[in-house]
């Protein structure tokens, strides 16, 4: 997916999928966004999300991290956030979801 403030690229190596995100995640792409990652990523494997380029995220942006962790708990995969940006370290801190991203407390630590 490229969206002229998002893009979104996949790489698969066996049963584990990663999905990079670059860009700003708010209402106009977020969209576009969850179509891509449900045609891509198989919620019954193993998907991780790189968000170390995510320069913008917006409560759509949230929802969208929110229904792909129950999609992928729902089917019995695993989901995890890879790395965030202090963009992204921040709003969901906020949220008050870092554990359940599994984020560390200090954005510093995450890779």
């Amino acid at each position: 997916m490229h969206d002229d403030a998002l893009i979104v690229t996949i790489r698969s190596v066996g049963g584990t999928t990663v999905a990079k995100v670059s860009g700003e995640i708010d209402a106009h792409s977020a969209p576009g966004l969850l179509m891509t990652l449900d045609q891509m990523l198989d919620p019954a494997g193993r998907g991780f999300i790189d968000l170390s380029r995510v320069t913008f995220l917006d409560s759509s942006g949230l929802r969208i991290l929110v229904l792909q962790l129950m999609r992928f708990e729902e089917a019995g995969g695993q989901l995890e956030i890879s790395a965030a940006s202090s963009v992204v370290h921040r709003v969901v801190s906020v949220a008050g979801l870092t554990e359940v991203f599994g984020l560390p407390e200090d954005p510093h630590s995450v890779q």
